[in-house]
């Protein structure tokens, strides 16, 4: 089991602006609120992790759209770091979600030219639950009620994150 990794992606938003409404008396006017505007500004998180920590985190610009070519740079980006790391994981399997079949198709093709395999999903298997989910659900929680002015300081407040995380989360 210790061999087996995993992949998520999830949108979040950097700019969360809480509306909350005002408590005033009777006879007073309360200030308007402005509305939040129609693109709010979002990245897209990607985690690749195995059973014991988050390995590889990377965080796409809200403005790149994640493709096939994209997903396999990433697969590549998460090789060689595991690569890097000199583990000696044996057969390193790939567990992938089921919900993106063109994906998969190309995950297949891809995979075996890094000496991966892919595992097929276990969708009743409670052992084989990625851990990924749970990061990416602290993380969406995490940013509610943050503010960050742009990205630079969003990737400065993400590693804050990703380092004050417990190893085995």
């Amino acid at each position: 089991m210790e061999s087996v990794f995993t992949v998520d992606e999830k949108w979040c938003l950097y700019v969360n602006i809480m509306h909350t409404p005002p408590w005033v008396d009777k006879d007073e006017q309360h200030e308007p609120q402005p509305k939040t505007g129609f693109h709010l500004l979002k990245v897209m998180v990607s985690s690749w992790g195995d059973c014991k920590a988050i390995i590889h985190c990377e965080v796409l610009s809200h403005y790149i759209a994640l493709t096939v070519g994209l997903h396999c740079q990433l697969l590549e980006r998460m090789t060689a770091k595991i690569a890097g790391k000199g583990a000696n994981y044996g057969t390193i399997q790939f567990l992938h979600d089921p919900a993106r079949p063109l994906f998969i198709r190309v995950a297949r093709q891809k995979l075996p030219e890094f000496g991966l395999e892919v595992l097929t999903a276990a969708l009743y298997r409670p052992d084989l639950v990625p851990r990924d989910y749970q990061l990416l659900l602290a993380l969406s929680n995490a940013l509610q009620g943050k503010a960050c002015d742009d990205e630079d300081d969003l990737y400065r407040w993400l590693s804050n994150f990703f380092k004050s995380l417990p190893v085995q989360f």
